[in-house]
C-alpha cells in the first residue's frame, strides 16, 4: 500500500504520499526490529507474570475485586 502511494490513483485512493529512501529504510529496520523483540519476548517464562490469586470472572461473587 506504501508503495501505491506514490502514484496519482493509489494517492487519491490511499491518502499516502511518496516515501524517501530514509523513510523506507527506517520502515524496514522498524519491521525487522519488532519480529526481533517478538522472538525475545516468547523467551520469557509465563512463571514471572503469575498472580497470587486468580480473579473468578465466572462466578457472582461480591468478594473479588477486579
Amino acid at each position: 500500500m506504501i508503495d501505491v502511494g506514490s502514484t496519482i490513483i493509489g494517492s487519491a485512493l490511499l491518502g499516502t504520499g511518496h516515501l524517501t529512501i530514509g523513510m523506507q529504510i527506517t520502515c524496514w529496520v522498524l519491521g525487522a526490529l519488532s519480529l526481533v523483540v517478538n522472538l525475545g519476548l516468547k523467551k520469557i517464562p509465563l512463571d514471572y507474570f503469575k498472580l497470587e490469586r486468580m480473579p473468578d470472572l465466572e462466578s457472582d461473587s461480591k468478594d473479588d475485586k477486579v
